[in-house]
């Protein structure tokens, strides 16, 4: 699978970049900064439930 970063992701989901460390910090999932790279894990999280509000 492609390495996916964060800040492309929050650009798929049209999201902020803290937005979406906010967002992953509240599933407990951890990050450094914009340039994390994403496993496909929490990948696919983010994609099936980004319309589920926090």
């Amino acid at each position: 699978m492609k390495k996916v970063r964060l800040f492309e992701m929050a650009r798929t989901l049209d999201m902020r970049n803290d937005n979406l460390i906010e967002k992953l910090k509240a599933l407990d999932i951890e990050t450094k900064s914009h340039m994390t790279v994403l496993n496909a894990e929490t990948i696919d999280i983010l994609q099936t439930g980004s319309n589920c509000a926090l």
